[in-house]
């Protein structure tokens, strides 16, 4: 560890008595034993704050055992699961443990001494509320319901998502299925309306039907056509926000096989979490309808009007006022937009529409991006952001720049398993040098993003209303890009019982900033991205080359993490090979020799050829080189030789064509 990166040191070491050798004496790796991980390397945790860790890393990293010398990231650990962690811990613990300190802690029992000296929670936990149907919107709910009243058609703020179902499908248990989520979720029984004075309330529902529609695309001959058509409609159709719960379902049979299950939700009620949530939920309460078994599913402590409850309560007085001194710190009294270059000037006001372009990472790079994490001590998720800047700022030109970052908002213990609307917006501040290195740039996104996840309780809302940056219908306020990115986790689908299931494929056709850099980290070490962009200022070609330039930023910020920012490249290699060429100094060497002598040797090696073409007349290179031979003849009669301009020309073939066919004319 005194010599080597952190990733070379090998988490573990055995000893033999002799290498088992094949009968030419190689290695025979096939018959080296497994390691004996139980004698070999295992300090068991002793304390019982190290034993409560143990058991929680455990569960987050879907390990057997971890030891007291054991650290989390090389276990598999990254932000994402270090956030789930830390809530984990404050569920359990009944302690706040800053994301920035599992990144210094090393080991877990390193964590543990941390954990000792931090005082426990002051802050009321989550609690069930005495509040009967009706309850105040949370923050984020408030401000989506202010623009649903402003544009009650519209479908920027819905969440479509789909199945493909191939087998045996069990209609009866699929709707017994959706019958125990609403029952479970009261979130998926809630409308909004205007309560008491004005103030919008959550109402929610004693019972309700699964608003699920059927669809028989049966021998038609288009039926692809016709689907896709249907999942448009069905997907931008506008939800009555205050006469039912704002989301539906649909069954489409495609043939005697295969069917395609839809989801849209509005964002009012759901995220990115609770769509996953959701699935795997579904998932469960489906296999155990189809085999006539009780669901699995742990019973829910709280639901999520309990929580709006407890964010009006906790975000007011000492709490707030810390926060967001904490964010004016941040952020400053200027707040300047992004300005990219555009393929058309921004709007007055936005139209909201927007497409997305889809790439992959090379698996060299996804590799190297995570070395590069490890050896940095950062995340991946920080390393790309950190490569999102840089692209920023050399599209840009500016070096205040401010990205949002999406986080799950699920800080208090008993919210991680609800259905509801729960993602909060960090605003991260990126301050570019550019003579500063990659390393330095990572090291501030580290300490930054440590910093706003701390204060993350803050709603994004209140932020926009404590700084009053200026506001405007044509771009978002205090950020117009912003960078997601997810652990995406497909084994619920590979459960689910009589039928293979894949996720479908949903169109971007919204855009709520300019540009938005998406990646989704899958259990095979695969890095797929996205870039969404509103349509009313960028060509889907533009967006495609930052794509380009985005990767080419990270290849050398996987590789060189001591390059200067100023000198990282924008370009592809097939762009640098282009550039290569066309700025070349090198030019095919030239033959020296006056152009006369070289027509006197053309006249020599094919005196017949047709050398000179102008209308009907034609010279030979004989006849060519002999007229040539007489106009310098009769130049040197007149006194003008080769140091004359004409000369000159002469000597370099400069207009000659046309002073030898004036002289043929002239006989």
């Amino acid at each position: 560890k005194n010599h080597l990166p952190d990733y070379m040191v090998p988490a573990h070491l055995m000893v033999l008595e002799r290498f088992p050798l094949s009968a030419n004496g190689k290695l025979n790796r096939k018959a080296l034993p497994a390691p004996e991980m139980d004698t070999v390397g295992y300090e068991a945790p002793q304390t019982d704050i190290e034993q409560t860790l143990s058991r929680l890393w455990q569960e987050v990293l879907g390990v057997e055992r971890v030891g007291r010398q054991d650290n989390f990231f090389a276990l598999g650990g990254h932000s994402l699961l270090g956030v789930t962690l830390v809530h984990r811990i404050r569920k359990a613990l009944h302690r706040t443990l800053p994301l920035s300190v599992l990144f210094e802690s090393g080991s877990l029992a390193g964590l543990a001494d941390v954990l000792q000296s931090i005082p426990a929670d002051e802050a009321p936990p989550l609690r069930v509320h005495d509040r009967g149907q009706l309850a105040p919107q949370s923050f984020a709910q408030q401000r989506l319901w202010f623009l649903a009243q402003l544009e009650p058609e519209s479908s920027a703020y819905h969440l479509p998502g789909g199945l493909d179902l191939q087998g045996r499908l069990n209609e009866e248990a699929l709707t017994a299925a959706f019958v125990g989520l609403i029952q479970r979720h009261e979130s998926l029984r809630t409308a909004f309306r205007h309560g008491e004075h004005g103030r919008p309330q959550q109402w929610v529902m004693e019972a309700m039907a699964v608003p699920m529609e059927r669809y028989d695309l049966r021998g038609q001959d288009d039926a692809e056509t016709v689907f896709g058509e249907l999942f448009r409609e069905f997907s931008r159709r506008p939800f009555d926000l205050e006469t039912a719960p704002p989301w539906r379902v649909a069954l489409v049979q495609m043939d005697t096989s295969g069917w395609r299950l839809l989801l849209c939700m509005h964002h009012i009620i759901s995220d990115g979490w609770s769509m996953q949530l959701l699935l795997e939920e579904l998932v469960e309460l489906y296999r155990c309808a189809s085999r006539g078994e009780p669901d699995r599913l742990a019973p829910l402590d709280v639901q999520y009007a309990d929580y709006a409850l407890w964010q009006r309560e906790q975000l007011t007085g000492a709490e707030l006022d810390r926060q967001l001194q904490w964010w004016r710190g941040q952020l400053g009294d200027e707040h300047p937009v992004l300005e990219l270059p555009t393929d058309r000037p921004r709007p007055g006001q936005r139209d909201g529409r927007g497409a997305r372009h889809a790439f992959t990472l090379p698996s060299s790079l996804a590799e190297r991006l995570r070395r590069t994490a490890r050896d940095q001590e950062v995340s991946l998720f920080m390393v790309v952001l950190a490569g999102f800047e840089a692209l920023l700022y050399r599209l840009s030109g500016q070096r205040d720049l401010r990205v949002g970052i999406p986080v799950s908002g699920r800080h208090q213990p008993g919210t991680e398993g609800l259905i509801g609307f729960f993602v909060n917006t960090l605003v991260v501040r990126a301050e570019i040098d550019p003579g500063d290195r990659v390393s330095d740039l990572l090291a501030q996104v580290r300490e930054r993003m440590h910093g706003a996840q701390a204060h993350a309780d803050l709603p994004f809302e209140q932020l926009v209303e404590a700084l009053q940056p200026e506001r405007s219908l044509s771009h978002n306020p205090l950020f117009q890009a912003s960078y997601n990115h997810q652990v995406f986790d497909q084994k619920p689908l590979s459960d689910l019982h009589e039928l293979s299931c894949e996720p479908l494929a949903c169109p971007a056709e919204n855009a709520h900033f300019d540009l938005v850099l998406g990646t989704h980290e899958h259990a095979d070490g695969r890095i797929d991205g996205y870039l969404d962009f509103a349509t009313d200022i960028f060509d889907a070609a533009s967006v495609a080359r930052m794509a380009e330039q985005l990767q080419a930023l990270l290849e050398v910020i996987s590789c060189e993490p001591m390059a200067h920012l100023s000198d990282l490249p924008l370009l592809t290699d097939r762009e640098q090979q282009v550039w290569s060429e066309w700025n070349s100094v090198e030019h095919p060497a030239v033959d020296p020799r006056p152009i006369p002598t070289l027509i006197a040797e053309q006249a020599r090696q094919r005196p017949d050829s047709i050398a000179v073409v102008h209308g009907d007349d034609r010279l030979t290179f004989a006849e060519f080189n002999t007229r040539a031979n007489r106009l310098a003849h009769w130049l040197m009669g007149q006194g003008i030789g080769a140091e004359s301009r004409v000369g000159v020309a002469l000597e370099r073939g400069t207009d000659m064509l046309v002073a030898l066919y004036a002289v043929h004319k002239a006989g």
